[in-house]
């Protein structure tokens, strides 16, 4: 068969064309094919007889264009055109096929196979006969999978406060000073929402004091506070870690940081509490007791 027994016919819609084609004899198990375009991916139609088999075959492959970006998805459906040029799905219609996992640069393989005594009797005219093909291609924008990547607004906030970027109120803690940013501890905690919003003396305030608290503690509260997390064991000042939790407990109890709260509780009831923490057990609220020393 010569390339001229093969031709696409476009129509108004970019996404729909006819293959035309002129049927073989059976001894002709020569192939043809024709290819279109369809939003930036190369659809290749191809005819050919099935050896020792009364059926066709009509397969369209779909080629990515390399130069595009994106992850291109595809769907296509093909049918036979009777002599009328009406869809004749009794005759036969596209199917996927697993072939495109096999080809390299293939995105997508379907096939329509027929009879060939069938389309000869009632789709062919003038030893001629038309699939229409319908391919749909959608492109993932590489870019919707970049902002699943980006930075959360919580994780912004933390690293302007690791940079101490934009703070607007600081805390003088044990002889520390220590920078934050009002917003985000009014929204965390709902004392400091009351101290620094609210009609205490404190709102007015650049630089407030806090007492009866040490610098570590309040500074692991603030790392909690913006990370949702403790701080490296390396960052920590006090040398016992039961300790640290105990001091912690107390702050996150006093400010109303119930994340916190939780975890110092967790912690102090169940890694093995000893009497010499001076801890009261009664507050953890669980199970766990206290071991007794011999």
């Amino acid at each position: 068969m010569a390339p001229s027994d093969c031709k696409i016919l476009p129509t108004r819609d970019s996404r729909i064309f006819h293959f035309r084609v002129r049927l073989s004899s059976p001894e002709d198990h020569r192939h043809v094919h024709a290819s279109t375009v369809v939003a930036g991916c190369k659809c290749e139609a191809v005819y050919m007889l099935l050896q020792s088999s009364p059926e066709i075959l009509v397969l369209i492959a779909v080629r990515p264009n390399p130069d595009l970006e994106g992850d291109p998805k595809v769907s296509a459906r093909m049918v036979l055109l009777d002599k009328t040029g009406s869809p004749a799905p009794s005759m036969g219609t596209g199917t996927p096929t697993n072939i495109g996992g096999s080809i390299p640069g293939l995105i997508g393989c379907y096939n329509l196979i027929a009879r060939r005594d069938k389309v000869k009797a009632n789709c062919v005219v003038d030893n001629y006969f038309v699939v229409l093909c319908s391919v749909d291609i959608n492109w993932t924008s590489p870019t919707s999978s970049l902002k699943q990547e980006l930075p959360s607004l919580g994780h912004d906030l933390a690293m302007m406060w690791d940079k101490q970027d934009l703070t607007d109120v600081s805390f003088d803690v044990g002889g520390e000073s220590f920078s934050a940013h009002r917003l985000v501890l009014a929204t965390r905690s709902p004392v400091f929402r009351a101290e620094l919003y609210g009609v205490m003396a404190e709102s007015k305030m650049a630089s407030i004091t806090i007492h009866d608290m040490e610098a570590s503690t309040f500074r692991s509260m603030l790392h909690y506070i913006y990370h949702s997390s403790l701080p490296d064991a390396g960052k920590i000042d006090i040398s016992s870690p039961m300790a640290q939790y105990q001091h912690l407990l107390v702050a996150a109890d006093r400010y109303g940081v119930e994340g916190l709260k939780k975890i110092c509780e967790d912690k102090l009831c169940c890694n093995g509490i000893t009497t010499d923490t001076g801890f009261n057990v009664g507050t953890c609220g669980g199970p766990c007791l206290p071991q007794t020393q011999s």
